[in-house]
C-alpha cells in the first residue's frame, strides 16, 4: 500500500476522541482514521450532497 502525507483537520473534540482510541489501542491516529473509513465508506457514499450554494444563489437571483 503506497503512503501519502496528508493534513486532515478535525474539530478539537473529535480529534481527542480519534486521539483517547489510539491510545487504547496502542495504535496510530492514522491507523484509527484509516479503520474508521473503511468500517463507514459504505453509509458515507450513502450520504447526497448538498446543492451548491453557487447554484442556488444563482437560481434565487432569477427567480427574483
Amino acid at each position: 500500500m503506497s503512503q501519502l502525507k496528508q493534513s486532515v483537520y478535525f474539530p478539537k473534540e473529535m480529534r481527542a476522541e480519534l486521539q483517547a482510541e489510539a491510545k487504547r489501542l496502542k495504535k496510530p491516529l492514522s491507523w484509527v482514521a484509516q479503520k474508521a473509513w473503511l468500517l463507514a465508506r459504505e453509509a458515507i457514499q450513502t450520504i447526497e450532497a448538498p446543492p451548491d450554494l453557487d447554484e442556488k444563489d444563482e437560481k434565487e437571483e432569477r427567480d427574483a
